[in-house]
């Protein structure tokens, strides 16, 4: 438990820089349509944009989230742990692929 802080820091800087981008795009967005009335009122194309940057957000979040544990998993220094951690990671990757897969024939279907 008292590794726990290092642990932690570790994984923040292994996190890829595009995953901060869609975060902060993605906290951008829902601030934008939830805050419509007040920064767009003259505006009225603003909210079905920021609805579509909030899709293509939520799209890219599994893949890049998938990204983000192969690079924690290549990181780890015990090689036991280490494939462990790449089963878990390929399981992780796989859920992450067919959730984008789904997000992405759900914005096709409710279009």
């Amino acid at each position: 438990m008292s590794r726990l802080p290092e642990i932690a820091n570790r994984a923040l800087r292994l996190v890829p820089a595009p995953l901060w981008w869609v975060l902060a795009a993605l906290v951008l967005a829902m601030v934008s349509t939830g805050l419509s009335e007040e920064l767009w009122l003259h505006t009225p194309a603003a909210v079905p944009v920021a609805r579509m940057v909030a899709k293509v957000c939520l799209v890219a979040l599994p893949v890049l989230g998938a990204w983000w544990l192969w690079r924690i998993a290549g990181s780890i220094a015990h090689r036991g742990w280490r494939w462990l951690a790449y089963a878990v990671v390929v399981v992780s990757t796989a859920m992450a692929t067919l959730l984008a897969l789904l997000g992405c024939l759900a914005w096709v279907w409710w279009q």
